[in-house]
């Protein structure tokens, strides 16, 4: 199972973009309904795995999948919500996962003590299956305008099929399949809404939050080790790793009622405090960064639909959420393995934390243009979206 553990943080980002193109299809209670059941089913069948390939694919990349839509589906949901209080609502959402990892740290130890293994995940399948219950209440709000017809490229094919009748069969079938291809292409385009990429802000801070998101679990993964090589106990590794947790989850919620979000200078700051990380010898220095630190992690997870939402509209959020996810999650996974290469090369985990210290110090500057460009540019309301303050919901 702990094996397993890293597969499901990957994929639940690495989904980012194929639930982006649901959401788009669909809606946020569609897409976390059925990903909710996804989720559960995945984790219960596992428990049934002939061998450790087939639990890999169940609990790891069934369950992680579902729990990655699940994910999304819900921070999106929540900018829909709200507007004014939007950065508070999504620090609040944002922080349940840090919640529940110190909630139910102790619970899966008694349900593994009391049930077993395959009882201890029949349980969590169960806990897990309440997404669909809580994804019902995901009532979609009464837009107006956003609606696009699934079937708009078929009347450009059937009247490219009409104006063919002098040419053969063959080439009509043939001019067919290109235009459903090429209808197909467009189609896809539409739901992953690849044209971010040309929205300055959206690349540049695209940018910096996959450089952030190489370093980003350093801390977490060298702290412990680096307390023993400083002749302190592992009991203080595990405390500080704690006391990082507590910080980030804290900051989630503090940094939605700060007007002003000092997103880069949060970052620089960390990113200075990590690097001279190898000359914090007690634990009190450590314990001091660790709530220092925990401040930018906080906002690299509480933030990212917030600043998106300055220079993009609601409407393009999924796509932009999933495409956002999706690369810093190929960063997270590339980061530790440089950290580890770099700490057997020079053996010492000093090379580590000045590589983790340079991502967040180097992301914090790429991510201080933005200011300008919100600045100069008055962010964008999308008029056609109303919001939770006065707009009516559907029917269920």
């Amino acid at each position: 199972m702990l094996s397993t553990a890293p597969r499901v943080e990957f994929l639940r980002r690495e989904t980012g973009p194929v639930s982006a193109a649901l959401i788009n299809r669909f809606d946020c209670r569609r897409v976390a309904i059925a990903d909710g059941v996804v989720s559960s089913v995945g984790l219960f069948l596992s428990t049934f795995s002939p061998n450790l390939d087939v639990m890999i694919l169940l609990y790891g990349v069934v369950g992680g999948f579902g729990i990655g839509l699940v994910y999304m589906a819900s921070l999106v949901i929540v900018s829909y919500y709200f507007d004014k209080r939007r950065a508070l609502a999504t620090g609040i959402a944002t922080c349940g996962s840090g919640v529940g990892s110190f909630v139910f740290a102790p619970v899966y130890e008694f349900l593994l003590e009391t049930y077993g293994w395959r009882g201890a995940i029949w349980i969590v399948a169960g806990i897990m299956f309440n997404c669909v219950l809580f994804a019902i209440i995901y009532r979609p709000l009464t837009t107006h305008g956003r609606e696009t017809s699934s079937t708009g490229y078929v009347g450009t094919l059937n009247d490219e099929n009409n104006t063919e009748n002098t040419t053969s069969d063959t080439d009509v079938r043939f001019k067919s399949q290109i235009s459903q291809c090429i209808a197909k292409t467009q189609k896809l385009a539409q739901l992953l809404d690849v044209s971010l990429f040309t929205n300055a802000g959206f690349d540049l801070f695209l940018l910096s939050s996959c450089i952030v998101a190489m370093g980003s679990q350093v801390p977490y993964n060298f702290l412990p080790a680096s307390v023993l090589e400083k002749g302190l106990y592992e009991t203080d590794g595990a405390l500080l790793i704690s006391v990082l947790g507590i910080a980030t989850t804290l900051s989630m919620v503090i940094v939605g009622l700060v007007a002003d979000y000092p997103w880069a200078d949060s970052l620089i700051v960390g990113g200075v405090a990590t690097c001279f990380l190898p000359y914090y010898n007690d634990f009190s220095s450590l314990a001091i960064y660790s709530v220092i630190m925990g401040i930018p992690l906080g906002m690299c997870l509480s933030l990212p639909t917030i600043i998106v939402l300055e220079f993009l509209e609601l409407e393009r959020l999924p796509s932009a959420f999933g495409l956002l996810t999706f690369f810093m999650g190929i960063s997270t996974i590339i980061g530790p393995p440089i950290a580890g290469f770099l700490e057997d090369m020079t053996e010492s985990y000093s090379a580590a934390f000045y590589f983790a210290g340079a991502t967040f110090v180097l992301g914090g500057i790429t991510c201080l243009p933005i200011r300008l460009l919100i600045k100069c540019n008055s962010p964008v309301l999308d008029t056609d979206v109303p919001t939770a303050d006065v707009v009516e919901m559907t029917h269920l």
